[in-house]
């Protein structure tokens, strides 16, 4: 399954997230995941994922869905691949 990483935050393992959309080449289906964690200065941590369909991405966090759109359309089809198939 390809996947890019189009985003990250932290600092230096601590309190990090990372964004990355996944391809599924059998089914033709883009999906988001959401990787996270966070290092208290005290007290237990929070690591984690979560997978979330496109609508369900832009529901929970269109700040960040904003980003994809714009990773999608101008990086991955900057060289307009589907004007070859007209």
């Amino acid at each position: 399954m390809p996947t890019i990483e189009f985003d990250s935050r932290g600092i230096g393992g601590r309190n990090e997230d990372w964004w990355y959309l996944h391809f599924d080449e059998q089914t033709g289906e883009f999906s988001v995941e959401h990787e996270w964690s966070y290092l208290p200065v005290k007290g237990e941590g929070n690591n984690g994922t979560a997978k979330y369909s496109l609508s369900e991405f832009k529901e929970k966090d269109a700040d960040h869905y904003k980003q994809l759109v714009e990773l999608i359309t101008t990086k991955l089809f900057a060289n307009n691949p589907l004007e070859s198939l007209s």
